[in-house]
């Protein structure tokens, strides 16, 4: 009798504990569910303001004076005025947070947007509930170097988005490690497929469809993209690209939406 007690007991244990790594694990993505929509928001609202994309605007400097001084690399607080989020003084896409910052539309600040070339993108960038990982707003189009002119990435989402060309994109991934060359690169995925599905489906349009299939990985204003570290577990099925791979368990899929200009 004892022995069973003190064995129902343990079983309560482990239900308890499986309970709440489960209830651990919703919260996390429910908070990036309240990030997505946070950033989005208030990216929406500096382009209402200011009739200029955050990390673009070509005008910073007038708004914010005492605060638009050269960092070490030389970059003010301007962007070019194209529209895009793109690169043409290294720094738009650090640029995007510091603007939204300077606008208090965002609440965290960011003292390192831009600032010396061996800055970390891990530490310019918003981070996130997902150990390691951090949102990025760049164009489709876009290829980020690092200083001294080594490509480091294309426009991670851009296989995702070839229907939206000339498109700015928020999106979250996990930097790569310090070992590697160069580091802190966010082209790392922070989700697994199963992880993403939920995601999708509680901000856009991931479905089971009437055959079973678990879809939405390549429709819709939120997508996933496969970070290609490996083949046998893949975040979307090599056999159909819209498909999530839910029964994969890697943290392969990096996650985003779109951010219309229009």
């Amino acid at each position: 009798m004892e022995l069973s007690i003190v064995i129902i007991i343990i079983g309560f244990l482990i239900a308890g504990v499986a309970a709440g790594s489960s209830l651990i694990e919703q919260a996390r993505l429910n908070s990036v569910v309240v990030d997505f929509r946070d950033y989005q928001t208030a990216a929406f609202t500096f382009i209402s303001k200011y009739n200029a994309v955050p990390g673009d605007m070509s005008n910073a400097d007038l708004f914010w004076p005492s605060t638009c001084v050269t960092d070490n690399n030389g970059v003010y607080c301007d962007g070019n005025g194209d529209g895009l989020v793109l690169l043409p003084n290294l720094a738009e896409e650090r640029l995007a947070w510091k603007q939204l910052s300077l606008a208090g539309m965002i609440s965290q600040g960011f003292s390192k947007i831009p600032d010396a070339g061996t800055t970390l993108f891990s530490e310019s960038f918003p981070s996130s509930k997902v150990d390691g990982a951090y949102y990025v707003i760049q164009s489709s189009e876009d290829i980020i170097f690092f200083p001294a002119g080594a490509v480091i990435f294309p426009g991670v989402m851009t296989p995702t988005w070839p229907d939206k060309t000339n498109q700015n994109l928020l999106f979250i991934a996990k930097g790569t490690p310090n070992g590697v060359t160069p580091p802190n690169v966010p082209n790392l995925g922070a989700f697994t497929p199963d992880e993403a599905f939920s995601l999708d489906h509680k901000l856009d349009d991931a479905t089971i469809s009437s055959t079973s299939l678990i879809i939405g990985a390549k429709t819709g204003s939120m997508r996933s993209q496969d970070d290609g570290t490996s083949l046998t577990s893949p975040c979307v099925t090599a056999a159909d690209a819209n498909v999530y791979n839910v029964s994969a368990t890697k943290t392969t899929c990096i996650f985003g939406e779109l951010l219309n200009n229009q």
